[in-house]
């Protein structure tokens, strides 16, 4: 007792050593290191801030691109009398393109297409663009060189560079082939129509419940926001728009800022460490409370086996006393000897008692099972626990590969038993695959056995370990097998079954080039 009482007192020092300790230490650890993990958290809520403005003005980059796309396509496939009438079908109210204007590279003008016939903005637009591509003959010159290579850049320029007409307009100028000729397109766009149908919806459905996104204006002029007003605070993040870089995106939290948000997320973490903490000093106690109940139960093991040893001892002794003292003639009164044959019986039936039971006990320990075997057919067995496994496999990106050349297979088996043992052997080939996901399994004749075999192209088994992977447990030490997750007892499990089925296991394996399992068993002929 004094001796299980100093085990017990270690135990609890080591106990202490191993949670508390490195508990304490992680606490102290973690607080230190909040305010570096919360500027993390800050960084990394920026760049989704940023990640969607990035697609809001993708988005609005490819609305563009799509109407430029339109506009090739009217030029290119409708024949030149009948341009008139496919520009007023392109042309609507809702359109942000209000007039398109076709020029050869020397800028001499060659098709022009407004949404209004008598509009004076598009009068002085055509009047003044000319001058103004002369001016940037180097933009002009760049825009069809990168053409040349395959590129299409946009060039944008706000109206407000002509005098004479009013800022609520933008330009788009960009280049397009056809048939070898080069030819330079300008597109009058309408800013109220781009905001209202174009980015207006897009931000609001973009901002959904936790964010706010605005558009507005470098000069001041023009703001317009999802929810209708300006967030309290300013914006956390601004991005130039890039279609028409004098406007600018914003976006911010709703509710609160991201400094609000940080500072909440630091005390929610420093409430998980405080309950974490709890938890290890509970665990710690539940653990050593086990500890104690394991040394008692060993403790009543020993006194088990003690006692069983005990009572194994005195029959034998009494076996033996008996029999010797027969066997060497000691007993001559007839009725004195089948005394002791009786009691030779007597004892031999006790001692056969006790070790029935003592088996009896080990097998509940070990929990041997006991195989129910029937006559039946390979074939379908083995197609009924891929119809069982199917959905798993192609949950992880697998597909069978089946060959069953025998129409029928019989052999006597515990069809459960056989069930599991394949489907161990399946899910081994997902779990230790790599690239080339596929999983083959084939069933057929040998001599006078049947087999069923399956096959991966994963990680493969190193020749010295072919008969360490049927041990309990046993994992390979180091590699990728190592790092994926399992129990180390499937192998096993298949070959206590295969044994027990008289059979045998083939393996063929080699690191990197996959596995091949082959459960033969005896041919049952029907």
């Amino acid at each position: 007792m004094k001796k299980r009482n100093n085990t017990l007192r270690k135990l609890t020092l080591i106990i202490i050593a191993i949670i508390l300790l490195p508990a304490l230490f992680f606490t102290a650890h973690e607080i230190n290191s909040l305010n570096k993990n919360e500027k993390m958290v800050e960084e990394i809520y920026k760049q989704q801030m940023e990640t969607l403005l990035f697609a809001i003005n993708q988005y609005v980059f490819s609305y563009f691109e799509s109407s430029f796309q339109k506009i090739d396509e009217i030029l290119i496939r409708t024949e030149k009398e009948n341009l008139d009438d496919a520009f007023r079908q392109y042309f609507s109210k809702s359109n942000p393109v209000t007039m398109v204007t076709v020029y050869t590279p020397n800028l001499r003008r060659q098709l022009s297409f407004s949404e209004s016939e008598n509009d004076a903005l598009s009068a002085l637009f055509e009047q003044e663009l000319p001058r103004y591509l002369a001016q940037n003959r180097n933009k002009i010159e760049q825009l069809i060189k990168l053409k040349n290579q395959g590129y299409r850049k946009i060039e944008n320029f706000p109206i407000s560079v002509f005098p004479k007409i009013e800022n609520d307009h933008f330009v788009l100028l960009y280049v397009y082939n056809t048939g070898g000729d080069t030819r330079l397109v300008a597109l009058l766009v309408n800013n109220a129509r781009t905001f209202s149908n174009v980015i207006e919806p897009k931000m609001r459905e973009i901002s959904g419940d936790q964010f706010e996104i605005g558009i507005y204006s470098k000069s001041g002029k023009y703001a317009r926001f999802a929810s209708g007003q300006a967030p309290v605070g300013g914006l956390a993040i601004s991005k130039e728009v890039w279609v028409f870089p004098e406007y600018v995106f914003g976006i911010h939290f709703k509710g609160q800022s991201i400094a609000q948000i940080t500072e909440s997320r630091f005390r929610q973490s420093l409430a998980l460490i405080i309950f974490l903490d709890l938890f290890l000093l509970a665990g710690g106690w539940f653990i050593l409370h086990n500890i104690r109940r394991e040394v008692r139960l060993a403790q009543l093991k020993s006194d088990f086996v003690s006692n069983v040893s005990h009572e194994l001892r005195t029959p034998l002794s009494l076996i033996r006393m008996y029999a010797e003292t027969l066997e060497m003639g000691r007993v001559n009164d007839e009725n004195k000897k089948r005394e002791y044959y009786k009691n030779i019986s007597q004892e031999s039936e006790r001692l056969t008692h006790l070790i029935n039971n003592i088996l009896n006990f080990s097998r509940m320990e070990s929990g041997k099972k006991e195989y129910q075997f029937e006559k039946i057919e390979l074939n379908s067995l083995v197609k009924s626990v891929c119809d069982i496994y199917k959905d798993h496999a192609e949950a992880n990106g697998f597909e069978y590969l089946l060959d069953f050349p025998e129409k029928e297979l019989t052999i006597l088996a515990d069809k459960t038993a056989i069930g599991e043992a394949l489907i161990n052997l399946i899910d081994n080939a997902i779990k230790y695959s790599l690239d080339k996901k596929k999983i083959a399994i084939k069933t057929g004749k040998e001599n006078q056995s049947v087999f069923v075999e399956v096959q991966d192209w994963g990680m493969g088994i190193a020749a010295e370990n072919h008969k360490k992977i049927f041990e309990n447990f046993f994992r390979e030490a180091s590699g990728p097998v190592h790092n994926t997750k399992g129990s180390g007892l499937g192998l096993s499990l298949v070959k206590h079954i295969v044994d027990a089925h008289d059979g045998i296991i083939k393996v063929k394996s080699s690191p990197g080039k996959g596995s091949a399992f082959k459960l033969v068993f005896p041919l049952k002929e029907s």
